[in-house]
């Protein structure tokens, strides 16, 4: 189990523009897919508030002492391999597609 106590700040901050990153494509790619309207617009106003809250938390961390290599850990820590179509280590058979 993680524990913030064992990230430098940088570190978290981070993390965190990691995970508003893959909401991001998340939400842009579940929007190309979507045929109502209304859901889309939803789903590409989501998709928007996560760039703007990767912005926010760039805008945390700029005065903090940059993580070297940049990325490794959070992508480690927050497995975005669950991210369809992101280069990962790890990559499901089949196109990204779950086993039935």
């Amino acid at each position: 189990m993680w524990h913030l106590s064992l990230f430098e700040p940088a570190e978290l901050v981070q993390v965190a523009i990691e995970m508003e990153r893959a909401g991001t494509i998340f939400y842009r790619r579940m929007a190309e897919r979507v045929a109502h309207p209304q859901i889309k617009s939803l789903l590409e106003l989501l998709a928007a508030e996560e760039e703007k809250h990767q912005e926010d938390f760039a805008q945390l961390g700029k005065d903090l002492e940059p993580v070297d290599p940049p990325g490794k850990l959070s992508r480690r820590v927050l497995g975005l391999h669950a991210v369809p179509g992101r280069d990962t280590p790890v990559q499901r058979q089949g196109g990204g597609k779950s086993p039935r």
